[in-house]
């Protein structure tokens, strides 16, 4: 007996009653028991949710909550005591589940029975629903309101649910947010998990039969619901997060099943799809879904309904890229859009696949929208589009395949778009067609393929569609190479190039356009540019073109004012040296290419560019194995010199373990008098270097050898220096022969007397080495001891000086003077740097020289002689270092070049000031005829205001604009002192140089604005002070006069321009393009070194707000401004008003509220010039516009 009431309570606790006790019970009399459980009387919704939201806010642990009035009504006491309520509710559906078919029950009869209440039912159903929310940790709670939810709508599918006023949707609400509410209170409940897969069951059969066409609200809902869900199980980790989401995927579906007219179906799936478009941005945990019709993702879904209904599905998705491209009513964040625009590419394919439908001609319209946004738009889709798997379900056949794919035509919008007239939008075209030539698909490789190829008899179909673009392509690449300003559209344009450069190594334009690259400003250009040449060359390592190219390219940026750039090419030449090998494994054209590439260098005299390589190789390269294999080049006749140059340059770094080898050929080399070779000076580098590692015979070998040359005079004259630096070096480690000093002395007391012995004949010999070699070897030995040097051969050397500057001894070639006098000049100068009599006296003789000598050689070695001199004697040499300056100037290019090489590193060493004469003279080689000369000339200033004074610009801009038209009226210039203002200043002077004056003028704005663009407004004052000294009649009226103040308002104009371009925001004013910042690429922001260094050096910060009081002051004065310059000349009229106008458009913020009468003139001008653009840019998009009215954009 015991036994048999456990196992009734076993039953009990467990609701479950078997099929057979069902199938005896009447569905219709246990839904009237449910009238055991109404309340008394049906309440207003609104007062239960009152009554609910009142309990809501007491905690559930206090003591007032467990005397709740909610629990104390009289119906909820009974549900809540027993479980009979809630095995009733379960009761029910399980009788719905197992109906039998002779029972017929319907609302009408349940209500007709006289004993039903509805509205008691529905408050009874809202209430138990409710508990939820008071408390969502109570099992009864739970249990209630979810079988009490779920029965509710299971009854709804009984016939005369609506007209019985049993459909309430008030209740139906409530019911979709019970099935929501867990994913607000409650995570991985498995309990809830399973309830929620079960309503959801429940609901989807319920809709199947409930027509839902005049509840669109709750259809909505019901959606939104279904949507939340998905969003919260695809995140999820829980057990059943797969089964729900498939359910809920069923229950979407189950909505596009019900017979309804095509139409009405079709906007429910649209409805659908909008409002799941959120869960594409939601990324697929990728789970196992056995059994399961399609993917977890929400696009897998879709891709499910458009295998299964094609027509409508499509209609939807084709709608949905189409709103996506050209609706800017979208605000998605950047990674949001793109997400969908792959989404999209994806939809596009399948319907091309599946339904052979295609979106190309609604792009090829697009990409022809007047609005950018939707050409860019168009732009990104279709690098989707060529980026995503053409592969498709082989099984489907659908007469789809042509002998053009459609990635021609997307190919071609690519092409048409790179020469769009915005830069984003061609900035992503070329991205686009990067990213294809990389990353493509099958089909679009193999049209790249056949675009860079060329190769008309294979697939003439698809070179013949694509047209004149193919041909078009590289010169448009090219041409935005060379003529576009955005950095990134250069960068994109050289990737491209990289795939696309083999057949432009012979094209001149090609060249020339790479080498002008290496100055680009940008270091993202720079660098791509250095990843092109060096696939060049690796593709083409025998190709001179070629080489030459990478070499030109290197020099460049090996000079290049960033360390990375320069880090980056040494980097490039490392790489090309690590291909060296052993003389008898060189078999390969890589391996010949390092050889080619040091020869041509050294050809180029570029010495210094292999150095700087070498010294920044690491000890991975300095092998003792790559030093044998460089060894077994120095004795073949092709690589020989460049093998010891190689060696000359590691010989620091890396010692031979066979360094007697070395001693052994120079040995050879002094033996044959083999000195003019140029192997013979590396020779002897590598032997400065190795010295302590020869042996003591080859040591003593080697001296003694040495020693006999310099004693008979027989060493050629650019040798001696050298060897007899190595002599005393080597002697200087050997034992028991006598010192240095002792054997210069010797060496000294010989060439002395050779010297004066034969120095009367000096000038009429033709060619007489020996003389010039003892010269030398005096001059060397004499540096060496602390003697002054004889006063006979120091009158002799300036006789033979002083005769030339008098024009008693003819400077020509056939007696070899100009080399003589240079080996004089040089021997002079380096006995004055010991001697300050002897500098004061030579200082004056070699000015005379640089005035009267016309011979480039000799005038450029006195220009070096003088700067070593200068570091000595600054002052001795200070009052005749105008000559040098005015050297700046001469015709020979040469002479400029050295000229300016000098003055600048006697500028970065403060042995000159960067002021006056220098300055002034510096500024106007920016202009020179010589394009390197401008280089060096801008980088030598450049230099000095990062590294010295960074407000040099600045300060002698105003200056520099009056003197560069030789009109000087002030007492004292500021950095031009006025007692160094020359005639020199005319060099810029009058109408025809006004271009050159012009074009210096852009240089200092650049650069002010790139230091600090503060300064650039500030210079804005001098209005006022030039305001000034025109009310005082201090200036002259002149030509020179009018010509200055012709390019001082022209730079006025300037500055108000380059404000403009910047787009500075003034005041309150400054609109932003928008278009261009929000697509630019990853940009990384760099500050300017230059900005750095100002900023430090400058402890008085102005900022933004200090140029703009500044520019409200001159605003003031610019009416009264304006008259005296009229006033002062009226040809200056035209000068006054286009800067009159370019400050209206410029500071229309500062001029809007003006009251003085001068500005709304002003005003009027610079709008009739933006209402002009503005006309204009209208008739193209209304023109626009009506070519795609019938595009639906």
């Amino acid at each position: 007996m015991e036994q048999q009431k456990n196992v009734n309570r076993l039953r009990f606790d467990s609701f479950e009653l078997s099929d057979s006790e069902i199938s005896q019970i009447s569905l219709m009399n246990t839904i009237l028991e449910l009238q055991n459980f109404f309340p008394e009387k049906a309440e207003d919704f609104d007062k239960i949710n009152e009554f609910i939201e009142s309990v809501s806010e007491v905690e559930s642990t206090s003591d007032d909550f467990k005397k709740l009035s909610v629990y104390n009504i009289k119906f909820m006491k009974k549900i809540r005591k027993d479980m009979q309520c809630t095995e009733t509710l379960k009761l029910i559906r399980s009788l719905l589940e197992e109906k039998n078919s002779d029972e017929i029950v319907n609302w009408n009869l349940i209500v007709n029975s006289g004993k039903f209440d509805v509205s008691c039912y529905l408050t009874f159903v809202y209430y138990l629903i409710k508990l939820f929310e008071i408390d969502q940790n109570d099992k009864i709670n739970k249990d209630l309101s979810f079988n009490a939810g779920r029965t509710y709508i299971c009854l709804l599918s009984l016939p005369g649910a609506k007209t019985c006023m049993v459909w309430d949707r008030d209740l139906i609400m409530e019911y979709f947010k019970l099935l929501n509410i867990h994913v607000k209170f409650t995570s991985n409940d498995h309990y809830l998990e399973l309830q929620i897969i079960q309503m959801l069951n429940e609901i989807k059969n319920v809709f199947n039969i409930v027509c839902l066409n005049d509840q669109e609200d709750v259809q909505e809902k019901y959606i939104d619901t279904i949507c939340s869900l998905l969003e919260y199980y695809l995140r999820s980790n829980g057990h059943s997060a797969i089964e729900t989401i498939m359910v809920c995927y069923d229950n979407l579906e189950s909505l596009c099943l019900r017979p309804l007219p095509d139409h009405d179906v079709e906007n429910i799936m649209y409805l659908i799809f909008c409002r799941s478009v959120e869960l594409h941005f939601i990324t697929s945990k990728k789970r196992q879904t056995l059994k399961a019709k399609h993917g977890e993702a929400i696009s897998d879904f879709f891709l499910y309904l458009l295998s299964i209904y094609s027509i409508k599905t499509k209609n939807i998705l084709l709608k949905f890229i189409k709103s996506l491209l050209s609706n800017p009513a979208h605000k998605y964040e950047r990674e949001k859009f793109l997400k969908l625009l792959d989404v999209a590419a994806k939809y596009e394919l399948a319907i091309y696949w599946k339904c052979n439908e295609s979106i190309i001609e609604y792009l090829k319209k697009l990409s022809m929208s007047a609005d950018s946004r939707h050409r860019l738009n168009c732009v990104e889709f279709c690098q989707k589009m060529l980026l995503i798997d053409t592969m498709h379900d082989s099984s489907i056949d659908l007469n789809l395949t042509t002998e053009v794919p459609r990635e021609v035509d997307i190919i071609k919008i690519l092409f048409e778009r790179i020469n769009d007239k915005q830069d984003n939008v061609k900035l992503k075209a070329l991205t686009a067609l990067k990213a294809g030539i990389v990353n493509g698909n099958d089909f679009a490789k193999k049209i790249f393929h056949l675009v860079f190829e060329k190769s008309k008899n294979d697939n003439p179909e698809i070179l013949n569609s694509l047209g004149e673009d193919v041909e078009n392509f590289q010169h448009t690449l090219l041409s935005l190479l060379q003529y576009s300003n955005a950095t990134y559209i250069k960068k994109t344009c050289l990737e491209i190039l990289i795939h696309n450069c083999n057949n432009l190594i012979d094209n001149e334009i090609f060249i020339d356009i790479i080498i002008t690259l290496t100055d680009d400003p940008s270091y993202l250009v720079k660098i791509q540019l250095l990843e092109l040449v060096n696939m060049l060359i690796k593709n083409n390592p025998k190709n001179n073109n070629a080489i030459e190219l990478w070499i030109e390219v290197l020099i460049n940026l090996m000079r290049d004012n960033d360390n990375k750039i320069v880090d980056a090419a040494i980097k490039a030449l490392i790489g090309i040296f690590e291909k060296i090998e052993s003389f008898e494994n060189t078999v390969t054209d890589d391996h010949i290419l390092p050889w080619t590439i040091i020869k041509i260098i050294l050809t180029k005299r570029k010495r210094g560019l292999l150095k700087n390589a070498i010294d920044a190789a690491s000890n991975n390269f300095l092998t003792q194995e790559k030093l044998r294999s460089i060894e077994t080049h120095i004795f073949t006749s092709n690589h020989r010199t460049e093998a010891w140059c190689i060696l000359s340059l590691i010989a620091k770094k890396i010692k031979s373990n066979n360094p007697d080898l070395i001693i052994k050929i120079f040995l050879d080399h002094i033996t044959e008098r083999n000195y003019e070779t140029n192997d013979f000076h590396l020779i002897l580098e590598v032997i400065r270097n190795w010295i302590e590692t020869f042996s003591i015979n080859s040591r003593a070998q080697m001296a003694s050898v040495m020693t006999d040359v310099l004693k008979n005079g027989d060493c050629p004259i650019s040798m001696v220096s050298h060897l007899y630096e190595i002599c005393t070096l080597t002697r200087s480690t050997l034992n028991n022969i006598e010192d240095n000093e002792q054997f210069a002395l010797r060496i000294n007391t010989i060439a002395k007397k050779f010297v004066l012995e034969n120095f009367q004949t000096f000038h009429l010999s033709e060619i007489d080495e020996k003389m010039l070699s003892y010269i030398l070897i005096y001059c060397e030995s004499n540096t060496d001891l602390s003697l002054r040097p004889d006063k006979k051969i120091i009158d002799l050397f300036f006789d033979f000086l002083k005769k030339i500057l008098k024009n008693e001894l003819t400077v020509s070639a056939q007696y070899d003077t100009p080399r003589k006098l240079n080996i004089i000049v040089v021997c002079l100068t380096r006995f004055a740097i010991r001697d300050n009599e002897l500098a004061a006296e030579l200082a004056p003789e070699l000015a005379s020289l640089l005035r009267k000598s016309v011979v480039v050689s000799v005038i450029k070695n006195t220009i070096q002689c003088l700067n070593d001199l200068c570091k000595k004697h600054t002052s001795t040499v200070a009052p005749v270092f105008r000559e040098i300056i005015y050297k700046l100037h001469s015709k020979s290019e040469e002479i400029r070049l050295c000229a300016l090489t000098n003055i600048y590193d006697l500028v970065m060493q403060d042995f000159i000031k960067m002021k006056g004469r220098v300055l002034i003279n510096l500024l106007a080689c920016i202009v020179d005829k010589n394009e390197l000369i401008q280089l060096k000339s801008q980088a030598a200033i450049l230099s000095y205001t990062n590294d010295k004074n960074p407000n040099l610009l600045y300060t002698c801009f105003i200056e520099a604009v009056f003197l560069f038209n030789n009109f000087i009226q002030a007492d004292n210039f500021g950095v031009f002192p006025l007692d160094e203002i020359d005639q020199s200043l005319l060099l810029l002077n009058g109408d025809d140089k006004r271009g050159q004056r012009r074009e210096l003028y852009q240089f200092f704005i650049q650069n002010i604005y790139d230091l600090n663009e503060i300064h650039l407004l500030l210079l804005l004052k001098q209005i006022i002070l030039m305001k000034d000294r025109l009310d005082k009649k201090k200036y002259k009226n002149n030509v020179c006069g009018i010509n200055a103040f012709k390019d001082v308002l022209y730079v006025f104009k300037l500055i108000c321009e380059k404000q403009g371009e910047s787009k500075m925001k003034l005041n309150k004013g400054g609109e932003n393009g928008g278009a261009d910042e929000e697509y630019e690429e990853e940009q990384v922001a760099q500050t300017s070194e230059n900005a750095q260094k100002a900023g430090k050096k400058n402890k008085n910060q102005l900022t933004m707000n200090d140029a703009i009081q500044v520019v409200e002051k001159v605003l003031q004065i610019y009416p009264s401004f304006v008259k005296l310059i009229i006033e002062y000349d009226q040809s200056l009229k035209s000068s006054i008003d286009e800067l009159t106008k370019s400050i209206s458009i410029n500071f229309a913020s500062l001029i809007e509220y003006s009251k003085d009468d001068f500005w709304k003139n002003g005003k009027e001008i610079g709008e009739k010039s933006s209402n002009k653009g503005k006309k204009r840019k209208r008739r193209t998009i209304e023109s626009d516009d009506d070519d795609n009215d019938s595009d639906d954009i």
